[in-house]
């Protein structure tokens, strides 16, 4: 009701109620408006401020419930990582801006907080074994690859026993199967992507200057396509790669005539 609200208050904050019986306490509070159809509040700064304190204590004592019940998350059969919403719904919080205004005026360092809760976390969910000992031992195993992590990575991905915080990474044992699989899955799907956008007239655009050019998502390709584990994968596959690469080139000459 936004012609009702310009009748409040710099700091009044209109409530609407719904869902809620005639009978209801609330439309006995001294703040209800019945021509606004809700509760009228004053919010004074020091009432935020106090209010995102309370919200700050109350996440804390969340967290820490769930690590003293060890409840973070749970493995599936496939042992797949299942994090536990509240944990989400709470570090979302942490992330947010008025998480760090709060953490300014209670003289607290939001990025210092977040760190150490991280490592909280992590010194609760991991192995006891020291970090640099599991990455001693991680190096001198040939068949493990370090994959870099980002900062808004998930949880899943966090509370795996492979994750190095210290690093960021994550310690994955790929064996020579697993390797030819994800790079025939990526061959396979780059055919796709090219036979796609051949049916669907797509393989070239114009450009706001009106100049024909490559698609940029196929263009990202080129250098994939012409590299040598692209022509070992294919050939594997049983693929004539030499011709492939000729169909292609070929088909985006013909597009820009």
């Amino acid at each position: 009701m936004p012609g009702n609200c310009t009748k409040l208050l710099k700091n009044q904050i209109l409530h609407n109620i719904s869902f809620a019986a005639e009978t209801d306490y609330l439309f006995t509070l001294e703040e209800y408006n019945a021509e606004l159809g809700g509760l009228v509040i004053n919010w004074a700064p020091e009432d935020v401020y106090q209010l995102y304190v309370v919200a700050m204590e109350e996440s804390l004592e969340n967290v820490k419930y769930l690590l003293s019940t060890k409840s973070l998350y749970t493995t599936d059969e496939f042992n797949n990582i299942n994090v536990n919403p509240l944990l989400e719904a709470e570090t979302r919080w942490y992330m947010s801006k008025s998480f760090e205004l709060t953490c300014a005026t209670h003289g607290i360092d939001a990025i210092e907080f977040r760190s150490e809760l991280k490592k909280c976390l992590y010194e609760n969910t991991h192995s006891s074994e020291s970090e640099n000992v599991k990455l001693s031992q991680c190096l001198q195993d040939k068949e493990i690859i370090f994959h870099d992590c980002k900062d808004d990575m998930g949880w899943d991905i966090f509370f795996d026993q492979d994750y190095l915080l210290a690093e960021n990474k994550l310690a994955v044992k790929w064996t020579d199967r697993d390797i030819m699989d994800v790079y025939s899955k990526a061959f396979k799907s780059t055919i796709n992507l090219f036979e796609k956008l051949v049916v669907n007239n797509k393989l070239t655009l114009r450009d706001t200057s009106g100049w024909v050019i490559v698609n940029p998502t196929f263009e990202r390709q080129f250098e994939w396509i012409n590299s040598e584990v692209f022509e070992i994968v294919g050939s594997h596959l049983g693929y004539n790669v030499a011709a492939i690469r000729t169909q292609m080139a070929t088909a985006c000459k013909m597009t820009f005539n």
